[in-house]
């Protein structure tokens, strides 16, 4: 079946957004996920006569990385990787690090998911070891304060939206807690393959993508690996993507006009080429249940057959990924249909050879 690319069929993608709002003092909204920074804990327990340590940490925001304990210098003094979905680890017979934490003006520590110049960190509040013996326990070193958050290492309003209109364009972004809990994050956006548009009802269409997969509560089906399909409302076509860094952007559709539905769709014969060597190419098919095949450009001729079609294409030029293009038309509209294929450069081999002007030697040659 021909698909029927989303950009060319009245769906225009917006380009992808960073949405964020400080909900109150601790809880900070990103795209659709919530971080509660009140969620952080350094809890430490006595067990068998031995310390024991409990990192806790907010959920649903950072899948798998690195703990970290960093001293006042912010140097690392112990480290253990986190898994999946991971958001508390426990550390038995923690002596060595108490011992550590003592006497330091303060530590905290953090959980981090970074690979190349985008990630996620997530720190914990400053806080100091106090007690003896079995009675230790871990405080809060500051004062409340009023939380901010900084944009591009500047301060900016609690609620805002950015538009990442170039996948080379970079964001940074930090808020801090009242707690003095800090988020840090770099991101940007994210290349998606807009494969394929219809209509269902009034209210509903189904779009096929390749890219991230989205975010709950979007509900998708996966049609191959990195390729799924989705049904949303036309009025609110939206998801919300993990982009570079596993931040979670906001992708969002406008749809301004009428869509083509599946009884519009092509299907070209099994055995049509996705390689050719030759300038023009001369593609079969079937008449789709409504409507009607159309050239889309003069580049290119359709006939049509009982219930068969034949698709000419001409002056071809070499390239990978070729798209070529046919229109439907049905009841007044058009819709546009996309075949994918790769036009490569044939090999050709010329041998010549002859003798010199004293017949005495012969010579080769050849030319590619």
């Amino acid at each position: 079946p021909l698909a029927f690319p989303i950009p060319l069929n009245h769906v225009l993608p917006l380009p992808q957004k960073f949405e964020y709002s400080l909900r109150d003092a601790y809880r900070l909204l990103l795209g659709n996920q919530i971080i509660d920074t009140s969620q952080f804990a350094f809890v430490v327990n006595t067990v068998d006569s031995h310390p024991q340590i409990q990192f806790i940490w907010p959920h649903n925001i950072i899948e798998k990385g690195t703990l970290t304990l960093l001293n006042p210098s912010g140097v690392s003094i112990w480290s253990a990787p986190i898994s999946e979905k991971q958001n508390s680890l426990t550390l038995q017979n923690a002596q060595f690090l108490v011992n550590k934490l003592f006497g330091m003006s303060f530590f905290k520590f953090c959980v981090s998911d970074y690979e190349l110049d985008t990630g996620i960190e997530i720190c914990s509040p400053e806080m100091i070891i106090k007690g003896a013996g079995h009675r230790l326990r871990a405080e809060r070193t500051q004062a409340l304060r009023k939380p901010y958050i900084q944009l591009n290492g500047r301060s900016v309003t609690p609620h805002g939206i950015v538009f990442l209109n170039d996948e080379k364009e970079s964001l940074s972004f930090r808020a801090i807690s009242a707690s003095g809990a800090e988020f840090k994050m770099d991101t940007k956006s994210v290349a998606l393959d807009f494969q394929d548009v219809v209509g269902l009802n009034d209210n509903l269409m189904a779009l096929t993508i390749k890219g991230p997969y989205p975010l709950a509560p979007s509900h998708y089906k996966i049609l191959k690996e990195g390729v799924w399909k989705v049904t949303l409302r036309k009025d609110r076509a939206l998801v919300y993507i993990l982009g570079q860094g596993k931040v979670p952007l906001r992708q969002e559709f406008i749809v301004n006009g009428p869509l083509p539905i599946e009884a519009n769709r092509l299907y070209l014969d099994k055995t049509s080429p996705k390689q050719s060597y030759a300038t023009s190419l001369e593609l079969r098919g079937w008449n789709p249940e409504k409507g009607t095949p159309q050239p889309d450009n003069s580049a290119s001729d359709v006939a049509v057959i009982g219930n068969r079609f034949t698709w000419s294409l001409k002056n071809l030029s070499v390239g990978q990924d070729k798209v070529e293009t046919i229109k439907v038309a049905d009841q007044g509209e058009a819709y546009t249909a996309a075949y994918s294929f790769s036009r490569v450069r044939s090999n050709r081999l010329e041998l010549y050879g002859g003798l010199n002007s004293y017949k005495s030697t012969l010579y080769l040659g050849a030319e590619a």
